[in-house]
């Protein structure tokens, strides 16, 4: 193993650890599942949002058309934690949609700080046609699966979302904020947060 010296250090040539039998498996972004959908997030995101600028609608704004077309009178909140986003990004999706005519805000019957959603008929054309669009982007990417294959993918994707969902988000800091929302729930006073 051949090796070059640096300021009397001795450095190994990278040649000699990236060898193809000496690499780790582990190592390999091929062999990751997290790489992977990372990257097919990066590309069917890049696909899906060209596709739905036709609509004038984000990959998050057509999320919250078809949630509220699932299960109409959703809070933002709801929506919120239903899609993984902070309540202020679902915030400025719901207020750009309510813009638009796609979604009414109705007093809630018992919380008066609380909105319920639900979508016009407005939302529902706009639903149709970016639904169309994904369809055929999502066609694109997975319609060489069999039917039973695409099954068993949908099945694993929603069960590694799972843990992602609990508790109120999937960031750390989210995590504390279900936290504190808890403990000030239950009259306990609340420490100050580090910034």
């Amino acid at each position: 193993m051949e090796s070059a010296c640096y300021n009397g250090k001795c450095l190994l040539h990278v040649a000699d650890f990236v060898a193809e039998d000496t690499v780790s498996p582990r190592l390999d972004p091929e062999n990751s599942i997290c790489c992977l959908i990372s990257q097919l997030d990066h590309s069917l995101g890049q696909e899906i949002t060209s596709s739905l600028e036709a609509v004038d609608l984000t990959c998050l704004q057509v999320q919250v058309l078809a949630e509220l077309a699932k299960r109409p009178g959703m809070s933002t909140a709801d929506l919120a934690r239903s899609t993984c986003v902070t309540p202020q990004n679902m915030s400025l999706a719901v207020s750009k949609l309510a813009e638009r005519g796609c979604l009414v805000r109705k007093p809630h019957p018992t919380h008066a700080r609380i909105h319920r959603l639900d979508l016009t008929a407005q939302g529902k054309r706009v639903l149709e046609k970016a639904l169309d669009r994904a369809g055929a982007v999502e066609h694109r990417a997975f319609g060489l699966l069999a039917p039973r294959d695409r099954q068993k993918l949908l099945d694993a994707l929603r069960a590694s979302l799972v843990p992602f969902k609990r508790d109120g988000g999937t960031s750390r800091v989210a995590k504390k904020r279900a936290t504190r929302i808890r403990i000030h729930r239950r009259g306990k006073a609340l420490p100050k947060a580090a910034s």
